[in-house]
Formats: C-alpha cells, structure tokens, sequence
C-alpha cells in the first residue's frame, strides 16, 4: 500500500494505522516496521502482509476485517517471534493453513481466530501456543489447531470468558493447559493425554 521502499521505526511513531474499506485486500510489499512501533487494523477488508521480517515490537491489533497468516510465522510478517497479535470484537485472523506462530502471543478480545484450509502440517509441528481470551471469543479450525512446541503445552487463558471453539476435520489441539474459563466446544474437539483445566469449565454445544 506504500509504494518504494519505506521505514518506519518506533522512535518517530507510536502506532501505524492501516484503515481497509470491506471489500479491499491490502499488501505491504515496501513498508517495513522497526523498532517499538504497533500496527493497527481498522476497517472490514482484508490484509495480507507480503513484506517479511518486520522488526517492530510493539504488536499488532485487528480492529476490524480479517488478517491473513499468508506466510509462516518464521517469516515475521506480524513483528518479531513473542509479538502480541490481538484480535478485537468482528474481526478475525485466517491461519491459510500456516504452522510456525508458536511464539507469538495471540490475544482475543472478542474475535475470531480460525483456520479455513487444513494445517500444512501433522499434528505434532508447532502452530499457536498461546491464547488469552480477554472477551467471549472464538475458535474455528478446520484441521489440528494449538499445538505447542515439543514437551511444552498450549496455553488458553481464559481470563473468566467464554472461548467458543469448533473443529471439523480432525479436530486435533494438542496438550493443552486452560484455565479460568469455559470452553464450548462444537463437535469432535480432541485434547491430547495429560491436557489440563484448571478452574476451566468444558461444555458441549
């Protein structure tokens, strides 16, 4: 959306905005982000990152419309690996079927976070590790979903709220450790052996 080669770095700029009218798919083949800035979403189109290797710190918040994985997340097209990547109320983050977003904290404030093309990936490549559920918000994988790093569960902190979860396919979501919550779950939802729920309520819907 910028055309030529562009840097933005946190020290002039607190926060990018990127305001995509619905129906509208944007890129950022040229912008690159350093330093402690945040990208915002806003709007109810749709953003695909092209540019890799973003450097900023300071995460990434979908106001509004769909944010794409498109890439690994090994590719840093949302900030650095441990980058917070918050979803808000009508807005959603499609997967594309990409593994490799183990690091990155992902928040729901009320979104979507889901998965509409089978994980490129068997059930045991990491992929999303770790959720903090902030307002009622959902879930829909059509295959695998969480699956953490080798001997380290998935994290879904439920924070009181309601994570309304489906699965299609194999609904596989790996070891997972839920706390403080429920989860409503919509068909075959499978949590591995040794999954914990502390203080989580599960519900079938």
């Amino acid at each position: 959306f910028l055309a030529g080669p562009t840097v933005l770095d946190g020290l002039t700029f607190d926060e990018v905005h990127v305001d995509i009218p619905e129906g509208r798919t944007v890129t950022n083949p040229s912008l690159l982000l350093t330093g402690a800035l945040k990208l915002v979403l806003e709007g109810n189109g749709a953003y695909r990152p092209a540019r890799v290797n973003q450097g900023y710190i300071g995460g990434t918040v979908v106001v509004g419309g769909v944010a794409h994985a498109v890439g690994a997340g090994t590719d840093c097209r949302y900030g650095v690996p441990g980058s917070e990547i918050a979803i808000g109320e009508g807005a959603a983050m499609e997967m594309d079927g990409k593994a490799g977003f183990q690091s990155y904290r992902f928040v729901l404030d009320g979104g979507t976070l889901r998965n509409s093309t089978a994980l490129a990936n068997a059930a045991t490549t990491p992929s999303i590790a770790q959720v903090r559920v902030t307002a009622d918000s959902a879930v829909d994988f059509k295959q695998y979903g969480f699956v953490g790093a080798a001997g380290v569960p998935v994290t879904l902190d439920l924070g009181g709220n309601t994570l309304d979860m489906s699965c299609t396919d194999s609904g596989y979501i790996g070891s997972a450790t839920a706390t403080r919550g429920t989860l409503a779950l919509h068909g075959p939802v499978a949590f591995t052996a040794g999954s914990t729920f502390s203080g989580a309520e599960t519900t079938l819907v």
